[in-house]
């Protein structure tokens, strides 16, 4: 089987970041590129007895992209020639991962 991206979720914990060291290890291993998500938790707006989305603050993203980059840092550094992507989804962790 030949991996060609590999997406790891992190909760900036320590068990957060063996996984991405170890989806680090295996994107060198493989020759993938890697995307690291964080999932920043939204207050949800209930519509008619469903929850249909979350509120957040416009510069919230960014934000929360910025402080990945700051707390992926060292590892990033150490990982040389692999292509990571950043990404930061918004609502329920456990829906959106």
């Amino acid at each position: 089987m030949q991996l060609h991206h590999i997406v790891v979720a992190t909760d900036e914990s320590d068990a957060g970041r063996s996984a991405v060291r170890a989806a680090l290890d295996l994107a060198r291993r493989a020759r993938a590129r890697l995307t690291v998500m964080r999932v920043v938790p939204v207050d949800t707006l209930p519509l008619f007895g469903l929850v249909v989305g979350g509120v957040l603050a416009p510069d919230g993203a960014g934000a929360a992209l910025e402080r990945l980059d700051q707390w992926l840092g060292a590892e990033l550094k150490e990982s040389p020639g692999i292509a990571v992507e950043l990404g930061i989804a918004l609502g329920l962790p456990g829906v959106e991962i």
